[in-house]
């Protein structure tokens, strides 16, 4: 234990007594002072001891599970709250009844969880190693793909079951606000969940082909608080010291007052969570935790209020509220504080947030707050406490003062009945309908007199209209507007229009997003009017009074499987690594465990878009104890290029800078935590002299320029000297410019890498990436070492949708640069922030083009000019930008003299790379907005155009057809489930209904379109090892990087479908659970190419299929050899030979049972090809918030004979859901000085379980094996993102059909995404189209 302070012993008590030394915070550097108690936890049964004499100033307990336990499945993904992969379960004892909540481990501080005892996902497993019931129906159902977020998913299923018994399906699905998945698409983990409530038909689960039926679940097995929590005293004050920080938990309000008042910098802590939110904020010095304060948790009611104390939790005032929710008139307000308040963060955030600090952060930080909001309109009171004693103020007043008196506290809020008469209806819009800060909220308030329509009293309440998170701002009463609604008839017509002029003269919004937040004010204040009229609104109007309704979420997937053909290959086998997945015990490389004298290393990242780099100082941050060291661009020995591509990319900023969040430093010290405080403390300073205007998004790239155009990196198809001739002949012709943004990866699992020296001079580097050649290279140079000095192992990754091809050498780079530097292993790992702005995500678009058509609606020539922004480097972007360019033609029939063409600019952006989809999704979506365009202009719905212009199916001994771009429509079934889809879903049945609707409802409108696509792929090199040993089993070593999308079962699969041939065709195939497989390791495999383009499985599966073959091959004589001696002894069965017995006489005959072979795309295989699908896609709209709900969307696919539809399946929903994200929520928010906005969960949205499809149905194209595929499969993993275009033409049906009611009829650019506040705007309401 070396350390300059001394080490500290931390003493993990175990439930049987016994007691192990823990040193992990040997690492860390403490001045102790001021110890008083301890207390005492459980973790999975564990009995745990926390004193002062080793307590950590904010130390949270996930990170505490995490470096100081053996339980790695809680995972650290976001570090806000805003994902729940970090959810555990607390439950303690209180007055003889078990209590148990769900808490973001990354927010809850360690020193909180006194008394309490917490479950991880391993607490959940049987002593014999089964499953939890809850884990088992997780993997069954395929809800685990990357499985990073699989831990987050099964606590928060297996806490519905324990707080809700008689639970129902809605109630359960409602369960997982506060859980992302980037992989699924949800609907296979929402299945698993509603599989246990009590109203799911169990016979009709079992019944789908994809899933067993469920087992028994019985409760009495599941984990209880141990005993010594229930018996434990925590009646006693704590009080830790270290480091100058203090943290007190009273037991007391004297005690918390008295701890409160002994320094101005004292916080009241309770719940934490808003560190998730403003992680910038000073931490105090003195931490007073109040959450266990009786007087501060006292729940009551009387004749005139509810009460509530401020250290209740959000969960416990919601339980309150519903106690009185029922049909009584004073309770006519509190379902919409019920609305409101269930829709605050999610479930997670809510068990732990306290009442009292959302009402200050809204006081003091201008946190736009939901409750207060609501509270304001409910006329609530804030009952203070101090040594002086109570004082009571109006929301209002409240919130005007944003000071906190020192020695005060939050005791209570004050909830008014309401009397007959009164109607309370509360509004929000936010990106996402959960987990999610609105734009603008509100409550308004009436009270009628006795005639039921002359207003007696009013309040008008909005939160949103003054500036987002400056002290000072917050909530207002529109109480100009007040004063004229009261005495006015809601009958009289004028009513409404005056009042929302002097509501408008009142509100003036002018934060982000200005135009749409003052267009929420008034819809919501129309809104409000229109449920104030009820039956006298007019009948057209009416659906603007309520928020657009959600059903629960279904679907179905239909598949073919011919288990006498290639079994067990096209078997749905679930994931092979999803039952480890969901206990926890899958590793990932966050998860190693640590060498001895491991470092933690944190970036210092550039704070300018455009300028030049002057000076690095470090001095104070090596000044920090535990700093070991800060490694710059000059202690690079080898090349400072991470690059796989000719286009240079810098480990590290040597001179220019060319977007903010790059690399300019490493800072290594003893704990992430002090890392990343030391980062800070580095002084960097530019030049900007000389630094040109910044150019950011891909419009302003393409004004720029050629001088921004990346050498080399311009994709071509046609002539545009003819185009334009051909163009300027023609009739009909339109113009068109779309702006297509773009769209963070968000794989769950971060950034990781972890260096480890070796001897002499060696490396062993661990990393989660998609392309082992790129990062193993990336090292390399970067240490200036030859390639056999540095092995890279890579075992699993929680997601990478392309985002880690190049970025994950960068990281792994650094790390290994970091350890060549100081010698000590290092391991570096990027938070979610960090993360995002290196990872610029998908590449923007900007298009402009001229095309024609003739009356009949067939597309004539075009030219269209794309400009894609690469970001502040090429990177694998000029992939992308040719995929662009190709996409466009998807499978119509393009006049032979158009031209397409995209240039690649550099922007002051990070660098973008590819995406899921890469390039293809803005290619459909352009040339889907054509057919769009002539349709509109000639009177046609779009279907009927798409149809006219897409290549009719190949007759039968006719060679494909070429595309313009020169691509052959092979194994072409495009045509053939376009009609299927159309035949399914009753399309032009549901189209007349949605044109119907919109007829007769203003403010909710109905899309229907259905869409193609044709995506081509290429299969990648691969190389495959396969080692059997004597006793039968079988590793397998294959150069597809796992990272969730199923690899290594479909290589298993076929794996044991070949080596089964050895007994001859038609015998049963071996065993999938004998195969496993080793980590991918540059010492085995050496020169892997990448994982991406949905293939990787497929040149895995066929390379290992090879190296199969060869032992088959050797195989065979060892066959007859046993089958000829048993026959000689008179067996008869004796060609009845087992898979054990074989193996163990090859090896007894000492036959290489070893193999390898490499698959480089050429041959009896198919490298290219076509995949073909259509979707057909209804969504509603909110005219009036721009809100969207996908009602159902169909897709049909051809996968060829799927190596394995489970997997595919879960590939096409994942696929589509992350389309449907691109398409409405996924906005990229650069401000004018490039600084990433939407850098973590607070502002970027990717869909939530609520944003999925209701009804989502999966067909996988019958009888339709793909000759030239790997045992006739195709793939599955980018295509179906696509065709989440349907969606957004769907939506433009919906857009159209208001702008036309608004006199607007003309065609209009829609942008991606098309988010809540494009949509509204697009819609073009104004104030005289608010008819009442």
């Amino acid at each position: 234990l070396a350390s300059s302070a001394g080490a500290c012993l931390l003493s993990v008590s175990l439930a049987s007594g016994l007691v192990l030394p823990h040193f992990g915070f040997a690492r860390f550097f403490f001045i102790m002072a001021d110890v008083q108690g301890s207390i005492v936890f459980a973790i999975n049964g564990e009995k745990h001891t926390l004193s002062g004499a080793n307590w950590q100033p904010g130390m949270t307990l996930n990170e505490y599970i995490r470096r100081y336990t053996p339980y790695k499945g809680t995972k650290l993904s976001c570090g806000e709250g805003g994902c729940g992969a970090c959810a555990v379960t607390l439950s303690r004892t209180v007055d003889d009844k078990e209590e148990l909540i769900t808490v973001n481990s990354c927010l809850r501080p360690l020193a909180s969880v006194d008394g309490w005892s917490v479950t991880t996902t391993e607490g959940l497993c049987q002593p014999n190693g089964d499953l939890h019931p809850v884990q088992q129906r997780i993997a069954d159902f395929h809800g685990s793909q990357c499985g990073f977020c699989t831990p987050g998913m099964v606590m928060t299923t297996y806490a519905a079951l324990r707080q809700h018994p008689e639970i129902k399906k809605a109630c359960m699905e409602k369960q997982f606000d506060g859980n992302l998945c980037r992989c699924t698409g949800y609907r296979p983990i929402l299945d698993a969940a509603k599989s246990f409530a009590v109203d799911v038909d169990i016979e009709e689960i079992a019944g789908r082909p994809c899933f067993p039926k469920p087992g028994p679940y019985d409760p009495e097995l599941d984990p209880r608080v141990p005993k010594f929590l229930q018996t434990a005293d925590s009646s006693s004050e704590v009080r830790f010291s270290a480091n100058g920080v203090t943290w007190v938990r009273p037991v007391n309000l004297a005690g918390a007052l008295k701890a409160l008042s002994e320094s101005e910098s004292a916080r009241a802590v309770a719940g934490n969570t808003s560190v998730g939110i403003y992680k910038e904020q000073e931490a105090a010095q003195l931490r007073v935790d109040i959450h266990r304060v009786p007087e501060l948790r006292a729940i009551s009611s009387n004749a005139e209020y509810i009460s509530v104390g401020g250290a209740c939790s959000l969960t416990e005032l919601l339980n309150e509220l519903h106690k009185h929710d029922n049909a009584s008139p004073q309770c006519a307000h509190l379902p919409a504080i019920i609305e409101r308040v269930v829709g605050i963060a999610n479930v997670h955030v809510r068990n732990s947030g306290t009442v009292a600090g959302n009402l200050i952060m809204a006081k003091s930080l201008g946190f736009l707050s939901d409750l207060s909001t609501t509270l304001l309109g409910a006329d609530a009171t804030v009952v203070w406490v101090s040594a002086a004693g109570q004082r009571e103020e109006s929301m209002e007043r409240f919130l005007a003062e944003p000071a906190v008196n020192r020695g005060e506290l939050i005791q209570a809020i004050r909830i008014p009945f309401v009397v007959a008469g009164a109607q309370y209806h509360t509004y929000k819009s936010a990106l996402r309908r959960v987990n999610a800060h609105a734009f603008i909220n509100a409550g308004m308030y009436v009270r009628f007199e006795a005639d039921n329509d002359t207003v007696a009293d009013a309040r008008l309440a909005f939160g949103g209209v003054m500036p987002d998170d400056v002290p000072g701002t917050h909530a207002v009463r529109a109480t100009d507007a007040e004063q004229v609604l009261i005495g006015s008839k809601i009958s009289d017509g004028a009513t409404f229009s005056k009042t929302l002029k002097v509501i408008q003269k009142q509100l003036n919004p002018t934060s982000a997003k200005a135009d749409y937040r003052r267009g929420l004010v008034r819809s919501f204040f129309y809104r409000f009017f229109l449920k104030l009229r009820g039956e006298n609104a007019p009948p057209e109007v009416r659906s603007g009074a309520d928020m657009l309704p959600r059903g629960l979420s279904s679907g179905s997937q239909t598949f073919q499987y011919d288990e006498a053909k290639h079994a067990p290959v096209s078997k749905p086998i679930p994931k092979l690594s999803s039952r480890a997945q969901a206990a926890g015990s899958s590793q990932y490389t966050d998860d190693i465990p640590l060498k001895e004298g491991t470092q933690f290393a944190a970036l210092v990242t550039s704070t300018v878009a455009h300028g030049k780099l002057v000076s690095v100082d470090a001095s104070r941050a090596l000044a920090l104890d535990g700093v070991l060291a800060v490694v710059t661009h000059e202690d690079i020995k080898g090349k400072n290029n991470v690059s796989p591509v000719p286009w240079p990319l810098e480990a590290l900023v040597t001179d220019k800078v060319g977007a903010q969040g790059l690399p300019i430093a490493v800072v290594v010290a003893a704990s992430t935590r002090l890392a990343e405080q030391a980062a800070k403390l580095v002084d960097v300073k530019y030049d900007l002299t000389n630094a040109e205007p910044l150019v950011i998004t891909a419009r302003q790239a393409a004004e720029a320029g050629e001088k921004l155009y990346v050498p080399g990196a311009v994709n071509t198809i046609g002539d545009a000297e003819k185009a334009d001739k051909a163009l300027g002949a023609a009739k009909n012709k339109h113009s068109l410019e779309v702006e297509i943004g773009s769209q963070p990866h968000f794989y769950m699992e971060p950034l990781v890498a972890y260096a480890v020296p070796e001897e002499d001079n060696d490396m062993v580097v661990y990393a989660g990436c998609q392309w082992p050649d790129s990062v193993h290279t990336a090292i390399t140079n970067v240490l200036g070492v030859a390639a056999n000095r540095v092995r890279f192992i890579h075992r699993r990754c929680g997601g990478g949708f392309g985002g880690k091809h190049v970025h994950a050498a960068w990281v792994a780079a650094l790390a290994a640069l970091a350890c060549q530097r100081t010698r000590r292993p290092v391991r570096l790992t990027l938070n979610r922030n960090v993360d995002m702005a290196l990872v610029g995500g998908r590449e923007e678009v900007f298009c402009k083009y001229t095309m024609s058509h003739d009356d009949d609606g067939k597309l004539g020539p075009l030219r269209m000019d794309m400009f894609m922004a690469s970001g502040c480097s090429t990177d694998f972007s000029f992939f992308s930008n040719m995929a662009l360019v190709h996409s466009t033609i998807q499978a119509y029939q393009f006049d032979k003299d158009s031209f397409v063409e995209s240039h690649l600019s550099i922007t002051n952006t990070a660098d973008r790379t590819v995406m899921r989809g890469p390039g293809e999704i803005a290619g459909c979506y352009l040339i889907e907005t054509v057919m769009e365009q002539i349709a509109h202009a000639t009177g046609q719905d779009p279907h009927v155009v798409r149809e006219k212009n897409l290549y009719p199916p190949t007759p039968a001994g006719q060679e494909a057809v070429t595309l313009i771009n020169g691509k052959r429509l092979d194994h072409y079934s495009l045509p053939l489930m376009w009609q299927q889809a159309k035949d399914k879903t009753n399309f032009e049945a549901r189209l007349a209904e949605c044109k119907a609707f919109n007829a007769k409802s203003r403010w909710r409108k109905h899309g229907i379109s259905i869409v193609p696509v044709r995506y081509e792929v290429s299969i990648w090199p691969k190389s495959a090892t396969i080692n059997i040993y004597g006793d039968g089993s079988i590793i397998c070593h294959h150069g597809c990087t796992e990272i969730g999308q199923g690899a290594h079962v479909k290589v298993s699969q076929v794996v044991a479908y070949e080596l089964g041939r050895v007994f001859g065709d038609g015998a049963v195939p071996l065993d999938v659970g004998l195969i496993r497989h080793a980590d991918l390791d540059s010492h085995v495999l050496p020169n892997q190419s990448f994982t991406g383009g949905s293939t990787g499985s497929e040149g895995a599966a066929e390379a290992s299929r090879l190296a199969c073959k060869i032992l088959v091959e050797r195989l065979k004589p060892v066959l007859k050899g046993i089958q000829s001696e048993k026959e000689k002894k008179g067996d008869e069965n004796f060609l009845t030979v087992t898979w054990p017995e074989l193996c163990a006489a090859a090896k007894g005959q000492s036959i290489d049972l070893s193999a390898h072979d490499h698959w480089s795309g050429a041959g009896e295989r198919s490298c290219s090809y076509q995949n073909y699908g259509a979707a057909v896609t209804e969504v509603m709209v909110d005219v009036l918030t721009g809100e969207t709900e996908v009602l159902k969307a169909t897709i049909l696919y051809d996968c060829g004979k799927s190596l394995n539809p489970a997997i595919d399946i879960g590939q096409a929903e994942g696929a589509f859901v992350q389309g449907l994200g691109h398409v409405f929520r996924e906005e990229v928010l650069i401000d004018e000085t490039g600084k990433l906005i939407s850098d973590g969960t607070w502002e970027m949205k990717p869909p939530s379980y609520r944003c999925i499809p209701e009804r989502l149905e999966i067909d996988m194209l019958k009888d339709s094996p793909f000759d030239k595929g790997v045992l006739s499969s195709k793939a599955s993993g980018e295509p179906p993102l696509v065709l989440a275009v349907s969606a957004a033409m769907a939506a433009r049906m919906a857009i159209a059909s208001a702008r036309a009611d608004a006199d607007h009829p003309e065609f209009f650019s829609m942008p991606l995404p098309i988010t809540v506040d494009t949509i509204q705007q697009l819609c073009l309401t104004q104030d005289e189209h608010l008819v009442l």
